[in-house]
């Protein structure tokens, strides 16, 4: 009796080893696909009224006097690729005015070596109050490597 209760231990053991032995080579080859190389944070802000304006600050997206649903406002920011190898770039944005932000694309690959000008647009919803808003947009640089 007591060598069959051993005997399942061991193999219990045995079992469990080996689930974490391929559960932890499966995380290994998805962090090698693709892992976080560099995160870069953009502030913005902009102002809602009732008349359009510019905000010339260059230490954050500006996006000036914005009337909700009449006028939307275009920034722009620089992202480079100084690393040897392709990095895929994901953007999160956040903030109380993240959901008035539009980005042509949401992800994209970038080669070695290459810099791209994004193009941040804001438009206001209908019924938004006057007022500050904020916000910021996260690029994720990724590792990528082509299978």
């Amino acid at each position: 009796m007591k060598k069959k209760r051993a005997e399942k231990t061991k193999k219990a053991v045995l079992l469990m080893l080996i689930a974490v032995i391929l559960g932890f080579t499966a995380a290994m080859m998805v962090y090698s696909f693709y892992y976080v190389d560099k995160v870069e944070v953009y502030d913005m802000k902009v102002e809602v009224g009732d008349r359009a304006g510019f905000d010339v600050d260059n230490k954050t997206l500006a996006f000036g006097i914005v009337i909700p649903e009449s006028t939307s406002s275009t920034r722009y920011f620089s992202l480079d690729n100084n690393e040897n190898y392709p990095v895929k770039v994901e953007f999160k944005t956040r903030g109380d005015m993240a959901k008035w932000v539009s980005l042509n694309q949401a992800a994209f690959i970038m080669e070695p070596g290459t810099n791209m000008t994004i193009p941040v647009s804001v438009s206001v919803p209908y019924g938004t109050k006057t007022g500050n808003y904020t916000g910021s947009i996260k690029a994720v640089f990724k590792k990528y490597k082509l299978i």
